[in-house]
């Protein structure tokens, strides 16, 4: 939508007071709609369930919100603002109780079926193998990828289904005008770029108050028909983000992790209190429902990056590159991929390395060396 009639007007001012509970603000508009503003504060409580502070503080803020410059705002970002009675409002949203009253978005959305990957915000380097590899699985599954744009788990699982040309979703705890964090700019540009978008429930100018992130977690498991945890601590916020998506009745995945590592005991956690352990992308398939899958001919490829050389490389050279793809790799699941004992493989990879085709990491990992 992107002029506004009166209906269109009273939603956006009350989707603008976060601070309240949605089901409150969206009950208020379905009473009254644009007669809200003309109604005494004792109708706001009778409708809302609200106190009459909450609820006088509420229609003050709502009414104070200048929908109309915030409207001229998105027209010059180039976004757009789907209100929940629209046709292109998503449908899974539709069916929960504390959906958005409004949606803005930036890029390409449509009905798709996603799965979201979550995690923490300092990952180990088996965390971040864990996020990219699903992430990629999941793109070839035909799957747009879900999750949050932030550091860690979240930039890795959109970062590989960008590289894999798959569509991905992030949605942010801030307006777009204050994406946090500030260094995954140039990736948003990229989701938007791949196909997909960028999803918040917040006016463009709101900062990333810590209040908005749980908010932002149920729009993301909302948003997906799954929600895979990989890495986190006892108190991690991935938590939020699968405690809600079993109450929507998502599927919950759990990537287990090292016992003695503390980023291991959100995963764990959840495995124990019925969470689906997830060692192979199978796992996830089994638990997804058969419409979530598109025909083979349909899926994306997974575009590895096999760098330009000025001379030929040997077919086993070219296997370790394109069986290594966007991951890092440990020797031991490169010889296994590819089906080369150690001594080959070895000597394959310090070639491609003095070559400046890879990178050797630690602990015998090896990735593809990026393009500047």
């Amino acid at each position: 939508m992107n002029s506004l009639n009166a209906e269109a007007e009273t939603a956006l001012k009350l989707n603008s007071a976060f601070n309240f509970p949605p089901d409150s603000r969206k009950k208020i508009l379905k009473e009254f709609g644009p007669s809200a503003w003309t109604m005494p504060v004792d109708k706001w409580v009778e409708v809302s369930g609200l106190s009459y502070p909450s609820a006088e503080r509420l229609k003050r803020e709502a009414f104070s919100f200048n929908a109309e410059k915030e409207m001229e705002l998105v027209k010059s970002v180039g976004a757009r603002i789907l209100f929940e009675g629209d046709e292109n409002y998503p449908q899974v949203l539709k069916t929960l109780p504390h959906s958005p009253i409004a949606l803005y978005v930036l890029g390409q959305m449509s009905e798709t079926n996603s799965l979201a990957i979550v995690g923490t915000r300092t990952p180990t380097s088996y965390g971040r193998r864990m996020a990219a590899r699903f992430s990629q699985q999941a793109i070839c599954s035909g799957l747009t990828v879900v999750s949050g744009l932030a550091r860690g788990i979240d930039t890795e699982a959109h970062q590989a289904a960008v590289e894999n040309s798959g569509k991905t979703w992030a949605v942010l705890g801030s307006g777009f005008l204050n994406l946090y964090p500030s260094e995954n700019k140039k990736l948003a540009e990229k989701i938007i770029g791949t196909g997909g978008c960028l999803i918040s429930e917040f006016p463009l100018e709101t900062r990333p108050w810590p209040a908005c992130f749980p908010m932002r977690n149920r729009i993301i498991s909302g948003l997906s028909w799954g929600v895979m945890v990989v890495e986190g601590k006892e108190k991690s916020g991935s938590l939020i983000t699968a405690r809600i998506a079993a109450e929507q009745g998502r599927a919950v995945f759990a990537v287990p992790g090292p016992v003695d590592s503390p980023l291991s005991e959100a995963p764990h956690l959840l495995i124990s209190q019925g969470a689906k352990l997830v060692s192979r992308f199978e796992d996830v398939l089994e638990d997804m429902p058969p419409s979530c899958f598109q025909e083979e001919s349909n899926t994306p490829k997974l575009n590895y990056f096999v760098p330009d050389f000025p001379r030929a490389l040997s077919l086993s050279k070219r296997k370790i590159l394109q069986f290594i793809g966007s991951r890092s790799l440990a020797l031991e699941e490169i010889s296994s991929g590819c089906g080369l004992d150690f001594s080959s493989l070895s000597s394959a990879l310090f070639e491609l390395e003095m070559d400046g085709l890879i990178i050797s990491e630690p602990g015998q990992h090896y990735a593809i060396k990026k393009r500047n």
